[in-house]
């Protein structure tokens, strides 16, 4: 399958995946498939009625597979993003600070 960059609109997030409508079809962008870090909260990064860029990386019986193309990211979802504390980097940035804590009692 060719990797195309396409455009669709978000029709339905779940907590595994937004749901995108394009060229009369449906595709599922799993979770695993929109950022290399852990997204505790997928709300943070999608509005239903988003149009976003992706690319299609296979089909099943359901749906199109789909992935995110986050070189195409729109100015709003930059501005998320950024604001976000997300993945191991609040982890490291507060462990002395815990341990220190404890240490204490």
């Amino acid at each position: 399958m060719k990797s195309e960059i396409k455009k669709g609109t978000i029709t339905s997030i779940r907590p595994y995946g937004v749901f995108i409508k394009f060229d009369r079809e449906i595709g599922l962008i799993h979770i695993s498939a929109i950022e290399d870090v852990f997204i505790s909260n997928i709300n943070d990064y999608f509005i239903i009625g988003d149009q976003i860029s992706f690319t299609i990386i296979g089909k099943d019986e359901n749906y199109y597979k789909l992935k995110y193309y986050n070189q195409m990211i729109i100015d709003e979802h930059v501005k998320k993003i950024t604001n976000l504390k997300r993945g191991f980097i609040p982890l490291e940035n507060n462990i002395n600070h815990w341990i220190k804590k404890e240490l204490e009692k």
